[in-house]
């Protein structure tokens, strides 16, 4: 409840700072956005600092950016070979009032993980593009920030006349700079990952922390609801510490234990908080062995040592960090029109195709293939678990 009361606080501080300045906010579509000439010479000092190694940057930015377009279509196209076999799919990530929850084609992970890890995303792609622009000699028109929807975007405006006419690497170099600069925070932080990680792997485990359960299975009955979240103390939360009288050590513990477990078996799970009688269902991605529906993102329920709870939140956070800093620069490095990869490939397409207007028409062919292939990865798991 203190987490909802959080949240609530928090979306109404920022819709009282869009009314208070709503005369410098325009709509556009789906888009309310807050244009300003602040941060532009910001911008050109860093660009402008080392013009030699931002090039190469973008260079290199160009070459990742092909391999990650053709490594990103090819795991798509081999997820939707397997959404019919029992296969999660893609999933939209979005925030939650506490508690994450995961349903086929959509996770929700607590509000302020997710808004730091937008904020990870959204500045270092839009500040990469910009930079990479003043390195080419492309004026931007403004900087700014705003919404799409409910989720929050910045956002660098070149003057698109002058990148229209601009050379096609020019092109190349700013469409590649901004997933290139999610991939590279996606390496920083997991280099940062490995001493937590080291750190967290030396605790010795009690017990596993869920973050939910998925409806209609099983372990609904035990009231993981009323917690935990990321600020919760570790052991505040209801964390599972023993099945049919089977220690719970380790994060893969659960998994192990009812995969020797025939599905409708009634089964003894110790948490913290007492002992629950549930029986198992069938696990949907093996038939043969047991399922009770907890979620994850999990934590290890440990006894208080030094650190406390800090470890596994800074864990849990950089790790959020870096799956969706990577996720969101694969998707963006797919060749649709409206995908920074799309400019990427449109300049490849054109040393092939000179006449314009039929390179618009494979364009916009290829983008309804990509945005058709994304909707039956995110779709196709639950049209599958409903029957259809």
């Amino acid at each position: 409840m203190f987490d909802v009361i959080i949240f609530l606080i928090f979306i109404a501080a920022v819709a009282l700072l869009v009314w208070k300045d709503r005369k410098n906010f325009k709509l556009e579509g789906l888009i309310l956005m807050r244009r300003t000439q602040k941060s532009k010479k910001t911008i050109d000092n860093i660009a402008m600092k080392a013009p030699k190694i931002w090039n190469a940057i973008a260079i290199i930015g160009i070459v990742t950016a092909v391999i990650g377009m053709v490594a990103t279509l090819i795991l798509l196209i081999f997820v939707a070979q397997q959404v019919g076999h029992g296969a999660d799919g893609v999933k939209l990530i979005l925030p939650a009032p506490a508690h994450s929850e995961t349903t086929p084609g959509l996770l929700l992970i607590p509000w302020w993980v997710w808004i730091i890890a937008i904020t990870a995303i959204v500045i270092p792609h839009e500040l990469m593009h910009g930079i990479i622009c003043r390195v080419e000699k492309i004026p931007i028109k403004s900087v700014g920030w705003g919404f799409f929807l409910f989720i929050p975007v910045a956002f660098v405006e070149p003057d698109e006349e002058k990148l229209k006419k601009a050379k096609s690497r020019t092109r190349m170099k700013v469409g590649a700079a901004g997933p290139f600069a999610n991939i590279l925070v996606f390496i920083v932080i997991t280099i940062l990952l490995i001493p937590v990680i080291m750190y967290v792997s030396s605790i010795e485990v009690k017990g596993v922390i869920p973050s939910g359960v998925m409806k209609g299975y099983p372990a609904e009955i035990i009231n993981f609801s009323s917690g935990p979240s990321f600020l919760s103390p570790l052991n505040s939360g209801e964390a599972i510490i023993k099945i049919n009288n089977e220690e719970i050590n380790s994060l893969n513990s659960i998994s192990s234990i009812l995969e020797k477990i025939k599905p409708g078996t009634v089964i003894d799970v110790e948490t913290t908080k007492g002992v629950y009688k549930i029986k198992t269902a069938e696990n949907p991605s093996n038939k043969t062995s047991s399922f009770i529906g907890v979620t994850g993102p999990f934590k290890p329920y440990v006894k208080a040592k030094i650190g406390g709870d800090v470890p596994i939140i800074l864990l849990n956070l950089l790790n959020t960090i870096a799956v969706l800093s990577l996720g969101v620069a694969m998707i963006n490095l797919l060749p649709g029109t409206i995908l920074d990869g799309g400019m990427v490939f449109k300049e490849i397409l054109r040393r092939f195709i000179k006449t314009e207007s039929r390179l618009i028409n494979v364009m916009r062919g290829i983008s309804i293939f990509i945005l058709l292939l994304i909707l039956y990865d995110l779709v196709g798991p639950l049209l599958y678990s409903v029957g259809i």
